[in-house]
């Protein structure tokens, strides 16, 4: 009702109350960052290619929902991921991430860490891949 008399919808009230509650959590992620190149430690499932077919991985440090889309648009690979769970996407040119929680979703290649998804979608090319 408060968020109705000052000329906002209540949905917008709603969705602004439930993201300052997760907010906490993904700055904590954020912070507990590892160096830049450390190396990937599995700490649960690692889905996807083997390592011949794929060197870029995405590690949920939070739980994450994770989903994979190539260039058309068509999905590779869908699934909400544990804290420690990973995917291993193949070399293949023009695929997209979409994060649930971009921030908590680790992204390694051959030389480690590479920092983490910084947007709801984002070019796997944006990662060297």
């Amino acid at each position: 009702a408060a968020a109705t008399a000052a000329g906002e919808s209540a949905d917008a009230a709603l969705a602004a109350r439930a993201l300052a509650a997760q907010t906490p959590a993904v700055a904590a992620v954020a912070e507990n960052q590892p160096p830049a190149g450390s190396p990937f430690s599995p700490g649960g499932q690692v889905y996807g290619v083997g390592p011949d077919a794929g060197s870029l991985i995405l590690q949920a440090a939070a739980p994450s929902t994770l989903i994979i889309r190539g260039g058309d648009g068509s999905v590779w690979f869908a699934r909400h991921l544990s804290a420690g769970e990973a995917y291993r996407a193949p070399h293949v040119h023009g695929l997209i991430a979409e994060a649930s929680s971009p921030s908590g979703i680790r992204v390694f290649g051959p030389t480690g860490y590479r920092g983490s998804l910084l947007t709801p979608l984002t070019p796997l090319a944006q990662f060297g891949e």
